[in-house]
């Protein structure tokens, strides 16, 4: 069981048809058992980063709405990166704190082939999330890094 992918406890089941000659089991042996693995997961508020937030670009751009929905385990898209009405998917890994943006396509301003990757911190006590993203639209030899700073 992942330990990245917030889940629940997982029962189980084992049937037992019998033990080799000369085995003592010590107590007596069920046929039918379960098991549970119990949940170990980091728990964190992955809640919180669900609805809408505030973001400011590099410290000066902004502030601008967007609205981000449960897509997956820890996993958000948003409605408006870059205040641009593009979506973008994020990805939470509950135990050390960061998320991910993969690279994905951003077909935007005419150009097919604009995406953005990143990277970045979240903390779900203060519903801050910290991304440093590169932003590209090949067709107008426009790269751009930059942090977005998302508060819910």
């Amino acid at each position: 069981i992942a330990n990245d992918v917030q889940n629940d406890n997982k029962p189980i089941s084992l049937s037992i048809t019998g033990l080799p000659t000369g085995v003592f089991a010590g107590a007596p042996v069920s046929a039918e058992e379960t098991i549970v693995i119990l949940d170990d997961d980091c728990p964190y508020g992955f809640e919180t980063f669900v609805g809408t937030a505030s973001v400011i670009e590099n410290g000066a751009v902004g502030p601008y709405d967007v609205v981000t929905t449960e897509v997956g385990p820890n996993t958000v898209q948003t409605d408006n990166f870059w205040d641009s009405g593009i979506a973008a998917t994020f990805v939470f890994v509950p135990c050390d704190g960061t998320v991910q943006i993969p690279q994905q396509s951003t077909p935007a301003f005419g150009d097919p082939d604009g995406n953005i990757v990143g990277s970045g911190t979240w903390n779900d006590e203060t519903g801050e999330v910290v991304i440093n993203v590169t932003i590209s639209f090949p067709a107008f030899d426009f790269v751009s890094v930059e942090q977005h700073v998302y508060q819910f």
